[in-house]
């Protein structure tokens, strides 16, 4: 006998997906009534794994020492300057990281585990769930949301291995066939502890690890170029430090200051006190509508989505922000009318204009040609006035954020102008300095975007692995090849390779592409 399902398919496809399955299927495991516990992704990836000839084990068994969350308790937030910095799920993704929440960790009941540790696995449980990441050496200063899932490896397993494994639809498919929920989905830690994991040869899940461990490893060093760039902008400005304000005390404004606007967020005292700064600056500030680059912030439209080969990648405000964009969706150039009007060109500098205002990012190379919602902002740097990263390296500060969020409007949903933009002041330090301190921001972005292109090309290797239905025989000659493989992301990753990189020039991104061509890999 069979029962049939009916579930709903991803919004870009609209129509029901009918499903049909055994009924006895429906007294297994956890007694499922819900149809996409027994979606056609979860069966298929069921069969390629018992057709793969690799033993298969739960995850728990052979790759994790613990999985869990912590519970729930009361959080005593804190002023940034007397709290630790706390990260929320989404804000595990962001690049940088970017708190806008600070506790007091010592009031935490075990406050030592709500830390996390390098080398684990943290895997979002509500919402959005089922996104990875792996924890690198900058992690270990966070709180870290108690919505997170904490996969703790075993002492030799390999971690890179199953963050690989699980990020293919493969594995993705099988982590979260088990959430639950109507209105939140979530998952729990015996959901992932019982995912089924094949054992590929130590041989290949080392490789895996490895290439895994240096796209880590990259996007370490991008971050930490960013900080770098952060100190030098404050030392070659000499502008003393902001503290992030988290807490505004009630204040006054004289009614001959209000310019016509009501919101107290326009008139945070923290404003006079960067104006005064930058007043006394030893490079006087300009606004960035004075000639500094062209901004603006493209209509509405209407979206026609398609499919991956159909079209070019439409990005939100939500995923211009993060270390890769998870979730992408494509929209046809076809029958988009206009649509070199949100299409981005590199070097361009973004800005989050509705809801979440004020995160900044730069247009990679990889971006060149993709389109980009309309909630947000474009500033196109003229190159004679401003160098791109400076100007990214600028609006990241405390100088930038604060003048910018500063400015926002509305009433349930934030909102940015353009003219608020173009009020915002940026001292010019002449363009030889504006270089030095932008190539380290652009080189950041260059290194997140290879991080990227070494994690989607092994996770694409390990999916082709397990879709060929064939056991892997794991002869020299195979060794000889994978090995290559990786020795060529050994090679992109290495600080000699970096080093052979001419200097970055204003307003360009530097493909690596090429590199690889000219080297023969």
């Amino acid at each position: 006998m069979t029962s049939t399902l009916l579930i709903k398919k991803p919004e870009l496809e609209k129509e029901v997906q009918e499903v049909s399955v055994k009924s006895f299927w429906l007294l297994l495991g956890e007694l499922r009534l819900d149809a996409s516990y027994y979606a056609q992704e979860v069966s298929r990836a069921t069969r390629l794994l018992e057709e793969s000839g690799y033993r298969i084990m739960p995850l728990h068994d052979s790759f994790s020492k613990d999985v869990f969350y912590l519970p729930r308790e009361k959080r005593f937030f804190a002023d940034s300057n007397v709290g630790e910095p706390y990260l929320m799920p989404s804000e595990l993704f962001f690049f940088p990281f970017s708190p806008s929440k600070f506790v007091y960790a010592r009031k935490l009941r075990k406050a030592e585990e709500w830390y996390v540790k390098e080398g684990w696995l943290l895997l979002t449980r509500s919402g959005k769930l089922g996104k990875l990441t792996l924890a690198t050496r900058s992690l270990k200063e966070f709180v870290v949301s108690d919505d997170v899932i904490r996969i703790i490896s075993q002492k030799d397993s390999y971690s890179g291995f199953l963050y690989a494994y699980l990020s293919t639809w493969v594995g993705n498919a099988l982590l979260t066939k088990d959430q639950y929920g109507v209105a939140v989905d979530h998952i729990e830690p015996h959901h992932v502890k019982t995912v089924k994991v094949p054992l590929f040869p130590e041989e290949i899940q080392r490789i895996i690890h490895n290439n895994i461990q240096k796209a880590f490893n990259l996007r370490e060093k991008s971050r930490l170029l960013l900080d770098k760039s952060q100190e030098e902008l404050l030392r070659e400005l000499e502008l003393p430090e902001l503290e992030k304000p988290t807490k505004i005390e009630p204040f006054s404004v004289r009614s001959s200051d209000l310019k016509l606007r009501f919101d107290a967020s326009y008139h945070n005292p923290i404003i006079d006190d960067i104006h005064d700064n930058l007043k006394e600056c030893k490079f006087p500030p300009k606004r960035v509508g004075d000639n500094i680059g062209e901004v603006f912030i493209p209509g509405r439209f209407k979206r026609i989505y398609v499919g991956k080969d159909y079209g070019i990648p439409l990005l939100s405000g939500t995923q211009v922000v993060q270390i890769k964009p998870y979730d992408m969706k494509y929209i046809s150039t076809k029958v988009t009318k206009n649509i070199e009007n949100w299409i981005v060109r590199t070097g361009w500098v973004l800005v989050t204009c509705s809801g979440t205002i004020g995160r900044i990012a730069l247009v990679p190379k990889e971006w060149d040609g993709w389109a980009i919602s309309q909630h947000v902002l474009r500033i196109i740097p003229n190159a004679k006035e401003v160098n791109n990263g400076f100007l990214v390296a600028f609006l990241l500060s405390e100088y930038g954020h604060q003048q910018v969020i500063s400015k926002t409007y509305g009433g349930v949903v934030d909102e940015l102008a353009e003219d608020d933009v173009k009020d915002v002041l940026i001292p010019l330090p002449p363009l030889d300095v504006q270089k030095k301190i932008g190539n380290l921001v652009v080189e950041a972005y260059e290194l997140k975007e290879l991080a990227n292109k070494i994690e989607d090309e092994t996770v694409k290797t390990l999916e082709s692995m397990l879709t060929t239905h064939n056991k892997l025989e794991v002869n020299e000659e195979y060794l000889k090849e994978i090995n290559a493989y990786a020795d060529s992301f050994e090679l992109i990753g290495s600080e000699e390779f970096r080093r052979s990189l001419e200097d970055l020039e204003s307003g360009e991104t530097t493909s690596f592409d090429d590199f690889k061509k000219e080297l023969g890999f």
